[in-house]
């Protein structure tokens, strides 16, 4: 009994140790496969069931489909990653871009329904919705844009105030005409006022704008020109049966019916306008006056009588003694003649200066043996 009691705790004894054995050499190579396996995945990253160093420094996986673009941003080494033509939104662009900043990522931007790549340096367009802007954001190399073909105007002032930085190209058809949005000077023949409207307002650097051939009446030019107050506009019309234009600095309508209405209408048209020689018009001092005072901007001549004597209301001296004038008589309608510096009333018993206060020029007043 003794014998077979020691012999069966031998048996057990052996096999304990062959389990402890067992699982030792188990548990070594449970912990050399472990670190094998801890070396591989610092070393490689697969994807999609392909194996990428994690050191590297460069990726192309242009043209392929990506499923698990995620993992690209544990190759935190990477200095340039080439995406073209993976298909790719933006918003994984955003994910990877932020993961990887230090790493330049070539991709196809989606645009228009279709892709564009992001080095892109110039782009043509035909057209362009507000739909279309965000993408500009992400071609980070493109200097300019061709939109000669694009009418979508609104859009493209959106994209150059929204991308300043942006060479924007684009044309604008006046009268059947394309001009480049940076024309400075236009020639139009036979205009159509409502058209200039709208189009004139496209135009970014037109200074000069020529009317030629039939044209509406001033009214609408004149309304055209108010709407455009950085344009200049020149053409020519007729003022009480002159002819003149916009840039003229003095009318002669001397001799001349002049209808106040007529005139006062054509007026707005002139940017220049400094003087209108009225002589002998036939209208009376008062509404000449009246004239002067309602377009400071511009003076109205005509003659007044002073002592008997027709003197222009533009004069800048008056000496009674060089008419031949003996005795002065009223001198009231020296206060129409407001552009006076010389005014020699000596040796004339004048009593009566009232009219001195219309006279802001006057720099020599005199009144020798006067009253």
């Amino acid at each position: 009994m003794n014998k077979k009691k020691a012999l069966i705790l031998g048996v057990v004894a052996f096999l304990l140790i062959a389990v402890a054995t067992t699982g030792i050499i188990l548990k070594l190579n449970h912990d050399k496969k472990m670190e094998e396996l801890r070396i591989y995945n610092e070393t490689y990253l697969v994807m999609d069931g392909v194996e990428y160093l994690r050191s590297s420094t460069k990726l192309d996986l242009s043209g392929q489909t990506i499923t698990e673009l995620e993992k690209l941003t544990e190759l935190t080494s990477l200095k340039k990653l080439d995406l073209r033509d993976t298909g790719i939104t933006t918003e994984q662009y955003d994910m990877l871009h932020v993961a990887l900043p230090q790493c330049e990522i070539l991709w196809s931007v989606p645009f228009q329904g279709g892709y564009c790549e992001n080095t892109v340096k110039k782009l043509t367009v035909e057209k362009l919705s507000q739909e279309d802007l965000p993408a500009f954001a992400y071609l980070t190399s493109l200097t300019s844009v061709n939109a000669d073909a694009c009418r979508d105007y609104e859009v493209l002032f959106a994209l150059m105030e929204r991308y300043p930085q942006l060479e924007v190209s684009y044309t604008v058809t006046v009268a059947g005409t394309d001009y480049p949005h940076t024309q400075s000077e236009l020639t139009i023949t036979n205009p159509d006022v409502k058209e200039l409207m709208t189009q004139l307002a496209l135009f970014r650097h037109l200074e000069n704008v020529t009317l030629e051939g039939t044209l509406p009446g001033n009214a609408e030019l004149i309304k055209l020109k108010e709407n455009f107050p950085n344009i200049t506009f020149h053409w020519t019309f007729t003022v009480c049966s002159v002819e003149t234009n916009t840039m003229a600095e003095f009318l002669d309508l001397s001799n001349l019916r002049v209808d106040l209405e007529e005139l006062e209408a054509a007026l707005p048209c002139f940017y220049n306008l400094k003087k209108v020689d009225m002589v002998k018009c036939g209208i009376d001092n008062e509404e000449m006056q009246a004239l002067n005072d309602r377009h400071p901007g511009t003076k109205f001549v005509w003659t007044v009588v002073v002592c008997g004597v027709n003197i222009r209301t533009d004069t800048r001296e008056f000496m009674p003694y060089k008419y031949g004038v003996k005795k002065v008589g009223s001198l009231y309608n020296l206060r129409y003649c407001r552009d006076i510096e010389v005014l020699d009333l000596g040796h004339k018993g004048v009593s009566d200066l009232s009219y001195l206060e219309f006279m802001p020029n006057i720099r020599f007043l005199l009144l020798l043996e006067c009253n």
